[in-house]
């Protein structure tokens, strides 16, 4: 007998598998199975799931279920039923009760030697695997590079290494995980490129041209007419047939209109795809090195990743039918969250004589970016129905949502869904309110949207009856006028754009929060950037920035005035003063900084840490601020981490600090939520993803931002739905080409996404039992999860759906300011400017002018071709000129002429090295201020040199004018420079050069009687 629960949220899925499962084991009768049958082994029953938590459940809800059978035969004196109960307790540590990739490492364990594995392989952690595979792909890369003249020039037009989603080691990294997630051999990625194919003759044109030679055509139509004459006549010229217009939708030729456009642009795709396919290959190549040589690597180190538990247990199961475990039963929850490899899995088996159930619920796959396939669940059902006694269980009572959420959720959810399965409550709550809000503002920012977010919560744990249901679960059932605490809030993030943003808002409320689930925000908390102040403060002596913060932290507890003080030379800031008196001051945070800088060589960053720790009660202090358990806990957490970073004391300090920076950035997607407190019943609201609350239940759920759109955009490369390598890359000859299967490719990925989001939004619609809260702000037109429920938003009554702008919410009063993260006791004072004194920045003094001469015209963005290269020559500049540029262009997010780019910055870079020669000190954009009478001018000079006798001024000047225009325009703001510094070092030598980065490298300085 074959099992479909088709299981909307909230209906009991859980119980439903467990009830199940406990009914095989103990042979009780019950729906739908057979009556009269013999109690099924542990043994013999295979339950699977894709957590580790939601498995942990299972097996403590089966536990539970034996222990109450147990109760009961005792209570009935059924000696059989007890023996049975008892015998399974005892059997189900060992009960095939798991993850599927823990089921399919203990297939791997037994069979490890026919694998070509030992019996001790380890098993990657995501974090290792990662370092790994990034190891891999830039070794293959650059040594691709090196080889191959088609892989160069494929890549001239992306960005190699940056971190963007689709750079090409980013695009690699995730076409490796999708093909390992649908079983696809990526050694072999040149073969699945699609073929060249024969495109069109000139005939089909030539054709389309007399058609429309014998009609009298409206003016748009003749000019296509004449456009593609040329092109015939020069056939086949891509830049003539680019050149054949749009016509008009005239009725008599619209026929044509359409035919010609479709003809064209397959003439195009193919024929470029066929005149570029070498450099299509020469990618190919490469994601195929890159999948050998990160197996290899993997193998020699005689290890697997997740991703490989799945592909060698498929492999394994097909291959050696014999092996395979032969259970009566095979049980799999969450089937809506499996891969297409997992569905090979389950299918291998399911053998003859075994029955299958599989639970889930369409509308609640979402994890399609990480691989999950929506069609596996509807597949299934099918093969189910083809191998007969099959029978459908449809769950559609809710016990977790109150019949007003419900109704809002069915009215909002029917008409984007075909068919939809409608939600049943358990009973009618008379009187109730409407218990889905919307708060918007078509003209509000962001920050007023989160702040009337967190008024909302305020005015709900503190406001009265009038801003609560009348109705609240009290963990039983609903009872009236229950209270609420700011313990039953959640809130469901969709991005995380936006989350510094609410957390601000929570923090100016006094309301208290946490992040949970699997959530990115641990590298986003202060207690764990205070660590990374003291690692940079070690390891890099000229970060000034790091140096206040640390000292502001509570590593050194220097209060704003002192560090002002320090570093303040009569008429402004000056970090390099601030260093210089801060370590002169004999002060114990100094000595102490200053000692733990000597043993950077000797001890492990978990080492100083926790010595620094000790010595300055930093933990102490930590736990003494309000949310401190939260944050001592965090900073526990992050401390672990650096100690799994050091691996066994191999990887040196420098290495960790890097790491730690790029997290702090762009933080993990594993092992990076806030660290989980030990007592559930904390009295904070809880931040999370959407995805990250799956299974999840609250009383209120919050769910912000839902007037802003998806991203849309699929990077440049992406298997198709029948496996092939589809591709779409700029900049090469003739323009833009893709492959012939691009588009249907991007439209099925497309629709998956659209289909994905729309799911995502129903799992955020049915988390809360009591009340749910959306909110939208800043969009007339309407976008992402707005436009999904703008029906419903128009047209639900008011009994269903109470609607609030911003400012009908008020101000709850006595409130506190929530202190995570803020120093205690600091009074922050402004900057004052005196009436009559004007502020100005420096570059006002100079005529704006293009950056850009006609030489360089072709730069399609000069903007932001020179915030690359200043921000390269920054980086380089801190590193003293040592830095790899092609790396560092890609990493501050490439642009289109790359390769001009990094030629310009090679050739200053050895300008620099000579020029700044012999220099003490080297201060990357370092900011000034200069006054000038009733003025006050702000600056950052682009780099200071500073040798022993003098100090030399370099300014950056990305052009191709000549140097007599380029001084004459930028003269002002070099003598500001100039002026600002010999205040700063009075009696020293100063002298001030432009640096004019064209066709060639050119110092031009500032003659000595312009100042």
């Amino acid at each position: 007998m074959n099992l479909i629960f088709n299981a909307s949220a909230g209906t009991g899925k859980t119980w439903q598998v467990t009830e199940l499962y406990a009914a095989l084991v103990l042979g009780k009768d019950r729906e739908p199975l057979p009556s009269g049958r013999k109690p099924v082994a542990p043994e013999n029953i295979l339950l699977m799931t894709f957590t580790d938590n939601a498995a942990a459940e299972l097996r403590q809800r089966v536990s539970e279920k034996m222990l109450a059978a147990e109760n009961d035969a005792l209570e009935s004196n059924d000696d059989e039923l007890g023996d049975r109960a008892r015998r399974v307790l005892r059997s189900l540590p060992a009960a095939n009760i798991s993850t599927i990739h823990a089921f399919c490492a203990g297939l791997l364990r037994e069979h490890a030697l026919e694998l070509g594995l030992s019996p001790t392989f380890q098993t990657l952690e995501d974090e290792e695997r990662n370092a790994l595979l990034e190891e891999v792909l830039k070794a293959e890369i650059f040594q691709t590079l090196e080889a191959d003249k088609n892989f160069r020039e494929f890549c001239a037009g992306i960005s190699v290494l940056g971190e963007n989603e689709y750079s090409l080691i980013n695009t690699i990294r995730s076409l490796l995980e999708k093909a390992a997630s649908r079983g696809l051999d990526l050694s072999r990625a040149e073969a699945m490129l699609p073929d060249p194919a024969p495109t069109f003759g000139k005939e089909v044109f030539q054709k389309i041209h007399d058609e429309l030679g014998q009609h009298d055509l409206p003016k748009s139509a003749a000019a296509a007419l004449d456009a593609l004459k040329l092109f015939l006549a020069d056939f086949p010229s891509l830049g003539k047939l680019n050149a054949v217009p749009k016509f008009g939708q005239a009725k008599k030729v619209k026929h044509l209109s359409d035919e010609l456009a479709e003809v064209k642009e397959r003439f195009l795709t193919e024929t470029l795809y066929a005149e570029n396919i070498e450099i299509f290959r020469a990618f190919a190549r490469c994601l195929a090195a890159c999948a050998r040589s990160f197996t290899a690597a993997k193998r020699t180190r005689d290890c697997v990743d997740f991703g490989d538990q799945l592909l060698l247990a498929r492999d394994l199961l097909k291959d050696k039918n014999s092996i395979a475990p032969a259970f009566e039963w095979v049980v799999v929850d969450e089937v809506q969250d499996t891969s297409r490899v997992q569905c090979e899995i389950i299918e291998a088996l399911w053998g003859p004589q075994t029955n299958l159930v599989i639970c889930g619920d369409k509308k609640q796959s979402i994890y399609a970016w990480r691989s999950a396939d929506p069609q596996v669940m509807p597949d299934l059902e099918a093969a189910m129905a083809v191998r007969g006694e099959c029978r459908r269980i449809d769950l559609k009572t809710s016990y977790r949502s109150k019949d007003r959420v419900i109704d809002a959720v069915n009215e909002l959810f029917s008409g984007m869904y075909a068919p939809y399965d409608a939600l049943e409550p358990r009973g009618i709550l008379d009187g109730e309110k409407p218990c889905v809000e919307f708060l918007n503002d078509e003209e509000g920012t962001t920050d007023e949207e989160m702040a009337a977010v967190a008024r909302r919560i305020r005015l709900l744990v503190d406001g009265g009856e009038v801003w609560r249901p009348k109705f609240g679960h009290d963990n039983e059932r609903f009872v009236e006028g229950q209270p609420f605490r700011y313990g039953d809030v959640l809130i469901l993030l969709k991005r995380s754009t936006h989350q510094s943003v609410l957390e601000k808002a929570l923090r100016d409320a006094g309301i208290p929060y946490t992040s949970g689930g699997k959530g990115r925000a641990l590298f986003d908390q202060q207690e764990v950037r205070d660590l990374l102040l003291f690692l940079q403060v070690l390891t890099q002596p000229e970060n000034d920035l790091a140096l206040v913060g640390f000292l502001r932290s509570p590593f050194a507890n220097l209060p704003d005035d002192e560090i002002v003080q320090l570093g303040w030379d009569g008429e402004t800031f000056d970090h390099e003063i601030l260093r210089k008196q801060f370590f002169e001051s004999g002060s114990e945070a100094a000595e102490r900084l200053l000692r733990y800088r000597a043993q950077t060589g000797e001890k492990l960053a978990s080492q100083l840490v926790r010595e620094i720790v000790r010595e300055t009660a930093f933990d102490a202090q930590l736990a003494g601020q309000a949310g401190g358990e939260q944050k001592l806990a965090n900073f526990k957490k992050a401390l672990d981490w650096i100690r799994a970073a050091e691996r066994g004391g191999q990887v040196l300090l420098p290495d960790v600090v890097r790491r730690f920076e790029k997290y702090i950035k762009s933080p993990p997607r594993s092992g990076a939520a806030e660290a989980l407190l030990p007592d559930p019943e904390q009295n904070a609201v809880t931040l999370m993803t959407v995805h990250g609350a799956k299974g999840l239940t609250k009383r209120v759920c919050l769910i912000p931002d839902i007037s802003f759109g998806d991203m849309t955009e699929p990077g440049f490369a992406m298997f198709s739905p029948q496996g092939t390598l589809e591709m779409s890359i700029s900049g090469l000859t003739g323009g833009k080409a893709k492959s012939p299967g691009w588009d249907a490719a991007r439209e099925a990925d497309k629709t998956v996404r659209d289909l994905e989001s729309t799911n995502v939004f129903y799992v955020a619609m049915t988390r809360a039992r009591d009340l749910v809260v959306l909110s939208g702000a800043g969009t007339k037109d309407s976008k992402g999860w707005k436009k999904l429920a703008e029906g419903f938003l128009q047209s639900a009554s008011e009994d269903v759906l109470r609607e609030l702008s911003f400012s009908e919410l008020p101000e709850i009063g006595g409130q506190r300011k929530e202190d995570r993260g803020q120093k205690v006791n600091v009074a922050y004072m402004p900057l004052i400017i005196p009436a009559g004194v004007e502020r100005r920045t420096v570059t006002s003094l100079c005529e704006k002018k293009s950056p850009f001469s006609i030489s360089q015209s072709s730069i399609i963005n000069p903007a932001r071709y020179g915030t690359v290269g200043h921000a390269v020559l920054e980086e380089l500049a801190r590193n003293r000129w040592e830095g790899d540029i092609p790396e560092l262009v890609a990493q501050f997010g490439g642009i289109e002429e790359s390769e001009i780019l990094i030629r310009q910055l090679d050739a200053a870079r050895e300008v620099l090295r000579k020029e700044t020669a012999g220099a003490a000190a080297l201060f990357a954009e370092h900011p000034f201020v200069l006054k000038r009478g009733d003025t006050i001018f702000d600056g950052t000079i682009d780099l200071l040199a500073q040798f022993s006798s003098h100090s030399k001024i370099l300014d950056y000047k990305f052009s191709g004018e000549s140097p007599d225009a380029v001084l004459a325009t930028y003269s002002p703001q070099l003598e500001a420079y100039q002026e600002a510094v010999e205040k700063l070092n009075p009696g020293a030598e100063v002298s001030a050069s432009l640096v004019l980065i064209g066709e060639s490298v050119r110092i031009i300085s500032l003659p000595a009687q312009c100042h």
